[in-house]
């Protein structure tokens, strides 16, 4: 039996905004980016509250601690809130690496650790002294929403750490890449002159007439593994999906600067 790809109006009028990354159309904004003064914590008990939305909830604290013979650097989440990683450490993520609701890694605990030492011992996954983004999961109401804080400058003896911005998909359980900022968007009654779709040959066929920046195509399983990294190289990009068993499938498109990423089927 041939395999079939679905795709229903809503993600077409999302890859519709994909390909205004590229070069189409006007703005069209679902991620709320915020991005504050940086923030370095150093001192005992400093801290950096995050709030995603506009309500009086603080949704993630980010701590620096001192003790007589350690010192760390810790996330505690509100209540509900959750983030990718272990039940002790943060993972750190990379610019562009997924963030979606079945992500395997999801924990809730009342505090994680990015970095840390204890009597001349590093631990953690930040302490490299480089950006890395922590993934999130919080509650608006009672609807879970993804997003990313961006950190940097832990040196692995964690005695200080730098907060730089953050971001959500406002779109209760939709993906948002870590780094993503923006969706640019067209006209959504353009759809059709942009996405083309065979349910024959499993083949995902993307028309931009009017690409302006090169970029990439990355497909990836709903774990957030990479299945397939096409670059942006023509008007007309075909992607074969053949190989692909049937599942839910993340679709990203990412320029250097601005990523949008929707699910897809394949059945």
């Amino acid at each position: 039996m041939k395999k079939r790809i679905t795709l229903d109006s809503k993600l077409k009028s999302y890859i519709a905004l994909a390909m205004g990354v590229l070069g189409v159309g006007d703005m069209n904004a679902q991620i709320i980016y915020k991005d504050p003064p940086d923030k370095t914590i150093s001192e005992n008990n400093d801290t950096v509250r995050i709030k995603f939305d506009n309500d009086a909830t603080i949704d993630f604290i980010i701590r620096k601690n001192v003790f007589p013979t350690s010192q760390t650097i810790s996330l505690i989440p509100n209540s509900g809130n959750s983030n990718i990683g272990t039940s002790i450490y943060i993972a750190a993520m990379g610019l562009n690496e997924p963030i979606t609701l079945g992500n395997s890694h999801w924990v809730n605990n009342s505090v994680g650790y990015l970095a840390g030492s204890y009597s001349g011992s590093y631990w953690g996954n930040f302490g490299d002294s480089l950006d890395h983004y922590i993934g999130c999961k919080f509650k608006i109401g009672s609807n879970n929403h993804l997003g990313w804080i961006r950190v940097g400058d832990i040196p692995p003896n964690a005695s200080s750490c730098t907060v730089k911005d953050w971001a959500y998909n406002t779109t209760s359980g939709d993906p948002i890449n870590a780094g993503q900022t923006t969706i640019v968007g067209i006209d959504k009654n353009k759809v059709d002159e942009i996405i083309k779709i065979s349910n024959f040959n499993n083949r995902l066929i993307i028309n931009n007439p009017n690409i302006s920046n090169k970029g990439v195509i990355t497909i990836s399983n709903i774990l957030g593994q990479q299945m397939k990294n096409v670059p942006v190289s023509d008007k007309k990009m075909t992607i074969d999906l053949s190989s692909f068993t049937p599942g839910i499938y993340l679709l990203s498109i990412c320029n250097g600067k601005n990523t949008v990423t929707r699910k897809f089927s394949v059945k």
